[in-house]
C-alpha cells in the first residue's frame, strides 16, 4: 500500500483523479496524533467541535479529532480544497454527504476502531464502510444468536472453529458496512438480512427479507490493512476498480497548514 502525497488545490482538475467507477480507499494510523491533535480544532466545523467536546475521555476526543481531520483532508485533495472548506449534511440515521456544486455527486463513507480509521470514496456511488479490531471474543457465538439472521446462525455453526472468529468479524462488518451503504443505521434489524460470513471465500450480501433486489443492487469487497483490523466495503453499481492507499502524517499536516492559511 503506497503513501498518498499532498498536492495543492488546483483549478480545473481534481489533484487525486477518480474516474468513474473507481473506488478510492484512504487509511490514516491515529497513533502519531495523539500529543497534538488539538492543533487540528480550527479545521473542523463548529458542528464537529461541539461533539468532540461532549467525549468524556481524551483519548475518545482525540480520535474523533484526528479521525475528522483526516476525513477533511482525504475528500479536499480528492475535491481540490481545503479542508475546512468541505462541508458536510447528514442523512435521517447520520449518513454523512457532501454539500456543494457537484460534491453531492461523491459518495462517501468513514469508520475507525481504535487508532485506525479508513474513508472511501466514489462517484455517484452508495457507499458503506466498516472496519474492527479483530480481537479474540468469547462471547462471539453468543452475538451471532442474538445479532445474526437464522441463515448466517447456520452458517457460523458448519464453520470450522479455527475459522470462526474470521466469519464473526467478516459478518459482523459486513452487516455494518451494509446498513451504512443503505443510510438506516441500526433501525433495519440485524436479523432481516444476511451476509456471507466464511472468510473462505468473498463477503457478499446473500438475502434481504421482503426486498429480493437488494441482493443484485450491493457489491462487497474486503479491505485489508494493517494486521489485526478486519473490514468490508459494500457499493452499490456494477463493481469497479479499487486502490487503497495510506495517509501518511506529513500529508495530514501540509493540508492542514495550508488550510489554516486559507481559512483561520
Amino acid at each position: 500500500m503506497n503513501d498518498l502525497s499532498f498536492r495543492r488545490p488546483s483549478n480545473g482538475h481534481h489533484p487525486w483523479h477518480l474516474a468513474d467507477g473507481e473506488i478510492l480507499v484512504g487509511w490514516l494510523d491515529l497513533q502519531p496524533f495523539q500529543d497534538d491533535w488539538s492543533r487540528f480544532l480550527p479545521v473542523l466545523s463548529a458542528d464537529e467541535q461541539a461533539r468532540a467536546a461532549r467525549y468524556t475521555f481524551e483519548r475518545s476526543r482525540r480520535q474523533f479529532v484526528s479521525s475528522r481531520v483526516g476525513l477533511r483532508v482525504f475528500l479536499g485533495q480528492i475535491l481540490g480544497r481545503s479542508p475546512a472548506a468541505v462541508q458536510f449534511s447528514y442523512g435521517t440515521h447520520g449518513k454523512p454527504a457532501l454539500i456543494g456544486t457537484g460534491d453531492d455527486l461523491l459518495g462517501i463513507s468513514l469508520s475507525h476502531t481504535g487508532d485506525t480509521a479508513v474513508y472511501v470514496a466514489s462517484w455517484d456511488r452508495e457507499l458503506g464502510i466498516d472496519i474492527e479490531v479483530a480481537k479474540p471474543r468469547q462471547n462471539a457465538g453468543g452475538l451471532v444468536e442474538r445479532f445474526f439472521s437464522s441463515a448466517e446462525q447456520a452458517e457460523w455453526r458448519d464453520t470450522l472453529p479455527e475459522h470462526q472468529l474470521a466469519a464473526f468479524y467478516q459478518g459482523w462488518t459486513g452487516k455494518e458496512a451494509y446498513l451504512k451503504a443503505r443510510g438506516t443505521g441500526l433501525n433495519f434489524p440485524l436479523s432481516q438480512f444476511s451476509v456471507r460470513l466464511s472468510p473462505l471465500a468473498p463477503p457478499a450480501l446473500l438475502e434481504v427479507e421482503g426486498e429480493p433486489h437488494e441482493v443484485r443492487r450491493w457489491s462487497m469487497n474486503v479491505l485489508t490493512a494493517d494486521s489485526g483490523v478486519a473490514g468490508t466495503l459494500a457499493f452499490d453499481r456494477a463493481p469497479g476498480s479499487m486502490r487503497q492507499w495510506r495517509l501518511n502524517r506529513e500529508l495530514i499536516e501540509t493540508a492542514v497548514e495550508e488550510s489554516l492559511r486559507l481559512w483561520g
